[in-house]
């Protein structure tokens, strides 16, 4: 049930956050994690370049996908900027987080906590809509279905923008927290 919420906190953006002055690499993330809630959920980072991590994840419904992940750096705030490169074939139903990756888009999700606990919360897609409702021409958007818009922002306006709203509450949902696993 947690994953669904964090799942359901998805917004797709079009670019990436980061520039390759924005990456930085923290050997702590590199590992399994996993939510004490639901067994079956696991993250699992491995270094893939001086800067660059590949994540296996699986969800609760034990659905697989693969990220290319990258660390990054804005200002005092780290965030990951995921984007799917693979998903499990042998399942028809895709992994929700390779769902919202399909258009192929980056998922940003902060990170609060890398230690002894991964806490990380992604971009809550009800704040998106009624933030580019009221405030149109803040960041260029595209309108998906009803309820749901893909951040079509140039990486320094999605820089501008993330930045402007990390400190408050709302454009990233509340924290999802993973322990580390022992491998």
């Amino acid at each position: 049930m947690v994953l669904l919420a964090i799942i359901t906190g998805c917004v797709p953006c079009w670019n990436a956050l980061y520039t390759d002055s924005d990456l930085i690499f923290d050997p702590a993330l590199v590992g399994s994690w996993g939510s004490s809630e639901d067994e079956k959920e696991n993250w699992t980072f491995s270094k893939e370049g001086e800067k660059k991590y590949k994540l296996k994840q699986t969800d609760g419904e034990g659905r697989r996908a693969e990220f290319d992940a990258r660390l990054v750096r804005l200002g005092n705030y780290k965030f990951l900027d995921l984007l799917l490169i693979g998903a499990d074939e042998r399942d028809t139903r895709l992994n929700g987080w390779a769902a919202f990756s399909l258009i192929p888009a980056h998922l940003v999700i902060q990170v609060h906590e890398l230690g002894p606990k991964l806490k990380i919360s992604a971009m809550n897609p009800d704040w998106v809509k009624e933030w580019v409702e009221k405030n149109p021409k803040s960041i260029e958007h595209r309108k998906i279905s009803d309820d749901r818009y893909v951040i079509m922002a140039s990486t320094k306006d999605l820089q501008k923008f993330v930045l402007a709203h990390a400190a408050e509450e709302g454009l990233f949902g509340g924290p999802h927290e993973l322990d580390r696993r022992k491998e």
